[in-house]
Parts: C-alpha cells; structure tokens; sequence
C-alpha cells in the first residue's frame, strides 16, 4: 500500500487479508468466507500521523470511516462474540513520505481454533 499510494482492505488486484492469512498458512476457519476478498481479521487505518496513540483512537473510534457501525471498535475490543475469541495478534507499520497517506497501520486478529 505505501509503495503503491493506496489505502483499502484489498490489494489492488481485490485479494483481502483472509487469503494472505490462509497463503501464508494460518488456519483460519473454513467457515470464513473463502470469497477472495474476505476480510474477518483486519482493523486499518492509514494517515500522516505517527503518534501510536493518534491512530489507535482513530482505529479504536472508527474515525473518518464512511460507515458508523464501529466495525473497528467491535473487532479490536472483543465487543461481539465473533471478535472476542480472538487471542492471536498481529500489528504492522509501513511509511511512505512520499505516499499521500504517509503512514500505514494495520492490526489483524484470530482466534487459534484448527479447522
């Protein structure tokens, strides 16, 4: 994304984060969608900000977001039965001065149930 100047769920050929997940060999259940962009694990959020706490609020409130569902809220608080069982975690950064959003910050979560 911060190579490419973009900020979304999918890569620019529309795979999302539950393939890469499965790609890369984590056992995510098989009754998650297996659409190729299926997205049950990723919180995202990208800008010039590089204050932690900054995007975290800004994750964690869902801000700027064009839904008001708080999806990022639920999945990075456990706030519903989907999200709570998830105990594994992963946290990424890129930055990209050069980007229009500049800094890019993702967290995906699981839950370490085996097919």
């Amino acid at each position: 994304m911060a190579q490419k100047d973009y900020c979304d769920h999918t890569d620019l050929n529309g795979v999302g984060p539950n393939a890469y997940a499965r790609q890369a060999g984590y056992p995510l259940p098989d009754d998650w969608s297996g659409t190729l962009a299926a997205n049950h694990i990723e919180s995202l959020t990208c800008g010039p900000s590089l204050n932690g706490r900054v995007i975290m609020l800004k994750l964690i409130y869902d801000d700027g977001m064009e839904h008001q569902e708080a999806g990022h809220r639920q999945h990075l608080l456990g706030m519903n039965i989907f999200s709570r069982t998830h105990i594994h975690a992963g946290i990424g950064f890129a930055y990209n001065p050069k980007s229009r959003w500049s800094g890019f910050y993702v967290i995906h979560t699981a839950h370490p149930r085996r097919r």
